[in-house]
């Protein structure tokens, strides 16, 4: 078996062989949950519950702290010590790690993971398939476009545009 260290192109690769038998031996009886923090890796998996028509399972922690007016999409997973303030909207398959936390009026997309203590304050606006890194925080009013990973530890400008890979303090772009 291969190891996932070896960089970004190596893990897509790697999905052919991760999901190798699950494509063959499913049952469309069951729900399935996307638990991966690896956002090309979700991609794969949502598109194989997509395609084949597969209940799209969600997980919420019972200690998990949600306030009463907060809205989900279908596959979401929310780990134990995640608290979700109010107003806010979660799209498909959100992964929140465990101590991250949503603050009001927030915006989620479609496939994005918010890692480990990771923080989005007040009406953020976070687009599809995005990765906010261990420890990160948005500032209130931060919009993240489609396809944005912010690394660990990392405070993002304001606005990133899409595609973008945001890393240190302050964030700068890499790409």
């Amino acid at each position: 078996m291969r190891l996932l260290f070896a960089g970004r192109r190596y893990i897509v690769e790697y999905i052919d062989s991760y999901l190798g038998d699950e494509r063959k031996n499913f049952n469309p009886k069951l729900h399935y949950i996307v638990a991966s923090g690896l956002i090309n890796i979700r991609k794969k998996m949502i598109d194989f519950i997509e395609s084949n028509n597969l209940q799209a399972g969600s997980f919420i922690s019972r200690q998990a702290y949600l306030s009463q007016s907060f809205n989900f999409g279908k596959g979401i997973v929310i780990t134990p010590f995640v608290a979700v303030g109010y107003s806010v909207n979660i799209g498909d398959y959100v992964y929140l790690n465990v101590h991250s936390s949503i603050g009001h009026g927030v915006h989620i997309g479609k496939n994005v993971v918010v890692s480990v203590g990771a923080r989005v304050t007040g009406n953020c606006k976070i687009g599809n398939n995005v990765a906010i890194g261990s420890n990160s925080a948005l500032v209130p009013g931060t919009v993240l476009e489609d396809d944005v990973e912010i690394g660990i530890l990392t405070y993002p400008p304001r606005k990133v545009k899409a595609g973008r890979f945001i890393l240190s303090e302050p964030g700068r772009p890499l790409r």
